[in-house]
């Protein structure tokens, strides 16, 4: 077995495509409050964005935590914010798909495998090893950051599959690009 030694976690070795991508994430004009991630959202969206005040407390509750014991860069910041107002946009996207087709309701999906678990917990490795079997159909990367293209049919930048699965990739070249060693759990198949 090889074993990997990380000796870098007090001051970790950062690439120059990792340095880009951290100065592209500071410089992303989102503010780091519910109030701003919701801006953002709105701005992004091309959905009405799903108003509900028991998340928004929660979410809201999360980022004073997260704020109030430190330890974020601003690229960090303004990743997650970005991240949660993306999350605000595909659960309003999914509100409308659900308003204008109600008849998705009867679609029986048989014995789904759902995996949930906090971070570092090893549920990426149980979807890895899981997504393996040929007899079950894994969820792709890009899908679980862009389930639903643009829910108006008027808009002529709709996203197709493709290129939802090309906006994975470059995520997860960014990811592997910050972080290196994450190519031992993201394998950049996941993006596709």
């Amino acid at each position: 077995m090889n074993q990997i030694t990380v000796d870098d976690l007090a001051a970790p070795k950062i690439s120059d495509r990792g340095l880009e991508i951290l100065a592209e994430r500071a410089a992303i004009p989102i503010e780091f409050s519910l109030k701003g991630f919701l801006q953002f959202a709105e701005d992004a969206s091309d959905v009405p964005i799903h108003r509900d005040d028991d998340f928004f407390q929660n979410l809201e509750r999360f980022l004073l935590e997260g704020d109030r014991r430190g330890g974020f860069s601003e690229a960090g910041k303004k990743l997650l914010a970005a991240e949660c107002a993306n999350l605000i946009v595909q659960r309003s996207r999914l509100e409308t798909l659900f308003r204008d087709h109600p008849e998705i309701a009867e679609v029986k999906i048989e014995a789904p495998v759902v995996i949930a678990g906090i971070p570092r917990s090893g549920t990426t490795n149980l979807s890895n090893i899981m997504g393996s079997d040929s007899r079950l159909r894994a969820l792709s990367f890009w899908e679980s950051r862009a389930p639903f293209p643009s829910s108006d049919p008027n808009q002529n930048e709709q996203l197709s599959e493709e290129d939802r699965a090309e906006l994975g990739r470059q995520v997860m070249a960014d990811i592997h690009a910050l972080m290196p060693l994450s190519r031992l759990m993201y394998d950049e198949g996941l993006a596709l």
